[in-house]
């Protein structure tokens, strides 16, 4: 079993587009504060490829940590329970006394910003029709939406205590008082000057991705074969130069805003009801 003192004490679960890269980011300045591979998500506990690595390898990525940081990690995927089961219970197991921390966002601003994000990543991990996305990437951008049923395996491990829950919408209005407020959670020193203007980081506007079309023709078994033909190098240079556009802002129907708010209303009540936010918080009509 590793030394108490090489486990992290802190693990940033989530979500995706509600402010963890910032928070991450500022994080790193402070100096009582150690993140595991730079900030770069371990993913540990979610993905079985990587937990079959074992927990002294996970142990390794806190060997270079000075004498007394307070170590942490950050792994967005870790609040995706649909895809990843496993993920609070093993948390759990290996590092109970753990404190968590898990930023939560406006539903529908965060699916589209997430949908944008993903479709910026090169790969087809969503559909390019944003309306189809959300029909055959459900539990992607909806599933993981559902914040008070993703903390729900947590709140089974972890007493109400040891899990902050902060508002995208706080940060992006003051990300010092939220940066503070962190800090006092993890019971490090508040008065450390954390750059704001370093803050707001992964932005989704003007990210590029494959446009329909492309998307399209890589369905084609064709296409595939001719794709394995070229060096890995020369296809990198043709998706950047030659393919790749700006991916196009996803657009809200009323018909489908209406279902998605219809799936995620009474999680998203029961979650600002926890945390003593009105109905009204969010928009959710």
């Amino acid at each position: 079993m590793l030394a108490a003192s090489r486990l992290p004490s802190f693990v940033i679960i989530g979500a995706a587009k509600a402010a963890t890269s910032s928070v991450r980011t500022l994080l790193q300045e402070h100096p009582q504060v150690f993140l595991a591979q730079g900030g770069v998500e371990p993913q540990f506990f979610a993905r079985d490829d990587v937990y079959a690595r074992g927990f002294a390898w996970y142990g390794s990525l806190f060997a270079d940590a000075p004498d007394g940081a307070l170590l942490g990690e950050c792994s967005n995927i870790y609040t995706e329970r649909e895809r990843y089961p496993e993920t609070a219970s093993r948390l759990a197991r290996h590092v109970p006394d753990a404190k968590l921390i898990y930023l939560v966002r406006d539903p529908l601003p965060r699916i589209a910003s997430l949908w944008t994000q993903l479709r910026s990543h090169g790969g087809e991990d969503v559909h390019y029709d944003f309306a189809t996305s959300i029909e055959r990437d459900r539990e992607l951008l909806i599933g993981s939406t559902n914040y008070w049923r993703q903390l729900e395996p947590y709140r089974r491990h972890f007493p109400d205590s040891r899990i902050q829950i902060l508002f995208f919408e706080d940060f992006s209005a003051d990300p010092e008082a939220v940066m503070a407020q962190i800090c006092r959670f993890l019971e490090i020193d508040t008065g450390v000057k954390l750059r704001p203007e370093e803050a707001h980081q992964n932005r989704s506007d003007g990210k590029l991705g494959a446009p329909p079309w492309f998307s399209r023709l890589r369905a084609s078994p064709t296409f595939r074969l001719l794709r394995r033909a070229l060096p890995e190098r020369l296809r990198i240079q043709v998706r950047k130069s030659l393919v790749f556009r700006e991916v196009a802002k996803p657009v809200w129907t009323p018909e489908l805003r209406r279902l998605v708010l219809d799936e995620l209303r009474d999680d998203s009540h029961a979650l600002l009801a926890h945390c003593g936010r009105p109905p009204s918080f969010w928009k959710l009509g």
